[in-house]
């Protein structure tokens, strides 16, 4: 008797999108941040401020999409936040055949290190999909 098992298509280009989180903290992990002025959140960064990071993202040896990071210092409802955006997008050629186009912004407190904001913008395969967040520290919820 042969044994059913339902197994979940992943494509391979769909990993495209688990590939810019990898990046991320790669690009995080691996930077030296820059020195600001003493008494300043940039005084001494824990999010790395000199970019911004272009990478290239290949498959078998093609480059099937672009990935840009850019980190920040921004001030988000009037207090200091560092400012991490994502930008990922496939090629022209292989916009034909898998289409994806996406944003990611992230703002977290500069001081506590406390998230502050989230906004994604994602368009994949003609479908675009926003999701934002916003973190009410005061109330400790997330809106």
């Amino acid at each position: 008797m042969r044994r059913m098992t339902r197994r979940r298509p992943i494509g391979r280009l769909r990993s495209f999108l688990l590939l810019p989180h990898a990046l991320v903290a790669l690009a995080l992990v691996a930077s030296t941040p820059t020195v600001g002025e003493a008494g300043s959140p940039d005084a001494d960064p824990k999010i790395p401020l000199d970019g911004p990071y272009r990478y290239d993202i290949e498959y078998l040896g093609i480059t099937c999409g672009h990935l840009t990071l850019v980190s920040r210092l921004d001030e988000y409802e009037g207090r200091p936040a560092y400012h991490i955006s994502l930008h990922a997008r496939t090629t022209p050629f292989f916009d034909h055949i898998y289409r994806v186009d996406g944003r990611i912004d992230s703002w977290t407190d500069a001081e506590t290190m406390n998230a502050l904001a989230y906004e994604s913008v994602i368009s994949e395969k003609g479908k675009t999909s926003v999701k934002r967040y916003r973190v009410d520290l005061a109330a400790r919820q997330v809106i």
